[in-house]
């Protein structure tokens, strides 16, 4: 019965290893795809593709209407200063 007793042991130790040596390789291989807010994805790109037509398409219809530069260069009289110009000091 010793035998049998040494090869359930030797399984069990063999096991625990490769359950280490998997959660290391996991580890690394997690370490090495960092995946950041800036990281290209294909809801980011979507969403800068649609901002970027929605803003030509106001910008064309703008010049189209000749009300391009008042739409682009908006001056406040209240305030006497461009509509949005934030001091950044």
């Amino acid at each position: 019965m010793v035998a049998s007793d040494d090869r359930g042991q030797a399984l069990t130790l063999e096991a625990v290893v490769g359950a280490i040596l998997m959660l290391a390789a996991i580890g690394f291989a997690l370490q090495m795809t960092a995946v950041t807010p800036l990281s290209a994805s294909t809801s980011s790109q979507h969403i800068e593709n649609q901002l970027q037509s929605t803003s030509e398409g106001v910008l064309d219809t703008a010049a189209d209407t000749g009300a391009l530069r008042e739409a682009v260069l908006y001056w406040n009289e209240t305030t006497g200063e461009f509509h949005g110009n934030a001091d950044p000091f």
